[in-house]
């Protein structure tokens, strides 16, 4: 398994990803966001991603002032696939043409990981 990942973001999400015992040869839902500036982008892009074939969903969400995250629509992208560096890298790149269109600016990722039994 290949624990070498770029010293940036995404590679330290994925490196402790890996160390944390997490099989990374298998796939994983992830997660991309997509940060609009209101409800007709937000709108507009899912309706975009979809039509790319995503499944995309756009909601309004309350935020978390003690984390420093402001209230504001997002687009969320569920994408399943083997953790890679250069396809997350790229599957960003590919969100962020659909999240310029309509002013908005993908937020990162996350991946939905069982807890080990």
């Amino acid at each position: 398994m290949n624990t070498e990942y770029p010293d940036d973001p995404d590679g330290d999400v994925l490196h402790a990803m890996a160390e944390s015992g997490i099989d990374m040869t298998q796939p994983l839902q992830f997660e991309f966001v997509i940060d609009a500036p209101g409800e007709p982008a937000a709108k507009a892009i899912e309706k975009d991603l979809a039509a790319a074939g995503h499944d995309a969903t756009a909601d309004y969400e309350d935020g978390e002032p003690e984390e420093g995250i402001e209230p504001g629509w997002v687009v969320s992208i569920d994408v399943e696939m083997v953790p890679d560096y250069q396809r997350i890298v790229d599957t960003q790149a590919d969100f962020q043409k659909f999240a310029e269109a309509h002013g908005g600016q993908v937020d990162g990722w996350g991946a939905v990981v069982d807890e080990p039994e």
